[in-house]
């Protein structure tokens, strides 16, 4: 893929994210100038900045055939987590095309996941730590978008797991504590997934995190059983 080539899907990537947040009411700037960046971003050159009442994002396009970015993306990474405010999105190309095609309809069960977190916890006594975080990182989004299931409320099979995280958050199902912890297992896990290089949390937090998963699923059986009692 020649330099013109890769500049042009580049564009065309980060028109698409930009219209994207622009349809959720975002400010969008693409390759936004350093006078426009936040102090802790003047040493960085992101791809585009979207903000919005109540979320912040740093976008950067990462391509088959470009130029790796792995250390300045790491560094990105860990900028930007130190910011509350603040998350990093980092668009792949082939993620771009998979969310184009994505069919609706994901169906989880409870039992599914309670097997799932059992094996994360497998696998964090074997000091596997990037598997568990990629396999816990899945049972949370999946144990969310089946309490709103449950709860009635609108998850659609399109948004992306940290939009189901602050859905989640909205409407009470997650606590700010649970919040924080399941927003950092995201980050990390969009990092470990597409091979950057980044020091994973260690296992007293990943086993923390999978408890907090499992009372999110145990309020939900809970829920479900006084349920099937007052329809019994």
């Amino acid at each position: 893929m020649t330099a013109l080539e890769i500049e042009h899907i580049e564009s065309e990537i980060l028109k698409t994210a930009a219209d994207g947040y622009r349809d959720r009411g975002y400010q969008v700037k693409i390759l936004p100038d350093r006078d426009d960046l936040p102090r802790f971003l003047k040493m960085f050159a992101p791809d585009l900045l979207a903000v919005s009442a109540d979320d912040r994002v740093v976008v950067e396009v990462m391509l088959s055939g470009s130029a790796p970015k792995g250390k300045s993306l790491t560094a990105l990474a860990v900028a930007v987590q130190n910011e509350r405010d603040w998350r990093l999105e980092v668009i792949y190309s082939d993620e771009l095309a998979e969310e184009r095609t994505r069919k609706p309809g994901r169906n989880v069960r409870r039992q599914d996941i309670s097997n799932k977190l059992r094996e994360v916890d497998s696998l964090l006594r074997e000091n596997r730590n990037d598997t568990a975080l990629l396999l816990l990182a899945a049972s949370i989004e999946g144990t969310l978008r089946l309490v709103g299931k449950f709860e009635d409320i609108r998850i659609d099979d399109r948004d992306s797991p940290i939009a189901v995280l602050k859905i989640s958050l909205a409407h009470g199902i997650l606590s700010e504590k649970q919040f924080e912890t399941f927003k950092e297992i995201l980050i990390f896990r969009n990092m470990v997934a597409h091979g950057i290089r980044m020091e994973v949390k260690n296992s007293v937090f990943l086993k923390r995190a999978v408890v907090l998963c499992l009372d999110v699923l145990s309020d939900l059986s809970r829920q479900q059983k006084q349920g099937a009692v007052r329809h019994g």
